[in-house]
């Protein structure tokens, strides 16, 4: 059966995704940006409201350059900020990434996980700065650093443009970690997503004329929903 994981750029929105049913919140502030690391506060807030939905928070502090380089003091910031989210003992797990010259950043990603002390750890979208003919090779190293997941749009500006490469790196995936698409899905194409990549999990901002819509959020569950009950779930051949 296929998940929906709602990216909520504050606590009113996460509050109105849980509500909503969403299965997973990936909790993070500033939408344009592509998210930041949000205040320990809001992760108390949604938890004490909801206590069995799990939520992922975003590690990242605002980008010195395109290609998320920081600095080892940087760093250090990223991972204290793990530290007291896990002293809550609320939270679920964390989203990062680093990218370096095209590739995974792995010193710096091994950081972070040893922070994360077993933690569901995803690789945020930073993956979609990889160029597409390196995506497999590197998806392998994702591996066997140990990430649960990655999020990622295949390289293109959408996930509906991606589909191709995200159905090979479902395929590649191997159960081994979890390919999360996103980027650009809504309730208008989230079917021909699920239909096209047979990912596990979607993931969406659930945005709609005036911003989040939960009412987008309920239109997305109904149809991922319809997918556990009516299909037998495979992962697609090569």
């Amino acid at each position: 059966m296929p998940f929906l994981e709602i990216c909520a750029f504050s606590l009113r929105t996460a509050l109105l995704a849980a509500q909503s049913g969403a299965h997973r919140i990936e909790l993070c502030t500033s939408p344009s940006t592509g998210g930041f690391t949000p205040p320990l506060n809001d992760l108390l807030t949604l938890k004490a409201g909801f206590p069995s939905i799990p939520v992922n928070v975003m590690i990242r502090s605002p980008a010195p350059d395109l290609v998320y380089q920081y600095s080892s003091e940087e760093m250090d910031i990223m991972g204290a900020q793990i530290e007291e989210f896990l002293k809550t003992g609320e939270v679920d797990g964390f989203v990062f990434g680093f990218v370096k010259d095209g590739k995974v950043d792995v010193e710096r990603c091994k950081r972070l996980l040893e922070a994360a002390k077993g933690k569901w750890c995803t690789f945020h979208k930073a993956f979609d700065l990889i160029a597409t003919e390196d995506m497999e090779r590197e998806l392998e190293v994702l591996k066997e650093l140990g990430f649960h997941a990655v999020l990622t749009s295949g390289g293109k500006g959408t996930a509906v443009e991606g589909k191709e490469m995200l159905k090979r790196l479902v395929v590649l995936s191997g159960g081994l970690i979890d390919v999360i698409v996103g980027g650009g899905v809504r309730k208008e194409n989230i079917t021909e997503l699920l239909e096209g990549t047979r990912a596990r999990w979607i993931h969406s901002a659930a945005l709609g004329e005036g911003g989040f819509d939960e009412q987008e959020v309920e239109a997305m569950m109904d149809v991922v929903e319809g997918f556990g009950r009516g299909l037998t779930w495979k992962r697609p051949s090569r």
